[in-house]
């Protein structure tokens, strides 16, 4: 085990991690290169210890391609994606399931202690930045609930954005609300509306 905040200098965020891997990497002053495969038999994000943990990534220059698996009782994660970093062409393609995620057993969200999170997404977006970036955000089967099933569910909610021409678009469908925002715009600027959509498109 080591300490990986301590090393990055980043202990508010990180603490030690434990890996028991096969490793093969090549380091140099501005790149990782090489393969991960193995299990993290616990490893610590802001002030929780997360246990088994799995990970089969591979690195390149500017990508990361790969798995990672988290079955901890109070958040069972997985991810599988590929990231590409290469300016305007730059590529994110991610599935994501998360099943009794506890948010603020994680120290992540301190409201709702009482709920749990599940859903599973797809996101596949290409482009550096909102303004130009290409591509759909999917979730599905979303339940932020207690132990007796109350709280926030929805069904499917989906985001399309097309940003590389004139005019942009990015539309939003749900189970409550369809919408669409066109035209030329700064997504900045375009931010509290998509929030006034995504306050109508979700149960109160």
């Amino acid at each position: 085990a080591f300490n990986l905040g301590k090393m990055l200098n980043k202990e508010s965020l990180l603490g030690s991690l434990a890996l028991n891997a096969d490793v093969d990497l090549q380091l140099d002053t501005k790149t990782v290169q090489g393969m991960v495969v193995g299990n993290l038999p616990y490893f610590e994000l802001k002030g929780y210890r997360y246990s088994d943990g799995q990970v089969d990534v591979e690195l390149a220059e500017n990508s990361i391609d790969g798995h990672v698996r988290v079955d901890d009782p109070n958040c069972s994660l997985q991810v599988d994606g590929y990231a590409l970093r290469a300016a305007q062409e730059s590529i994110i393609d991610a599935n994501i399931a998360a099943t009794g995620v506890n948010l603020a057993a994680l120290n992540l969200y301190q409201k709702n202690a009482d709920k749990n999170l599940t859903f599973e997404a797809n996101v596949s977006f290409t482009g550096d930045k909102p303004d130009n970036a290409n591509g759909a955000l999917l979730v599905k089967d979303f339940a932020f609930v207690n132990a007796e099933g109350e709280g926030l569910r929805l069904e499917s909610l989906q985001i399309d954005a097309k940003n590389d021409s004139v005019p942009q678009r990015i539309t939003l469908a749900s189970d409550f609300f369809n919408g669409t925002i066109e035209g030329s715009y700064d997504f900045m600027h375009v931010v509290p509306t998509l929030q006034n959509i995504l306050a109508q498109a979700l149960p109160a």
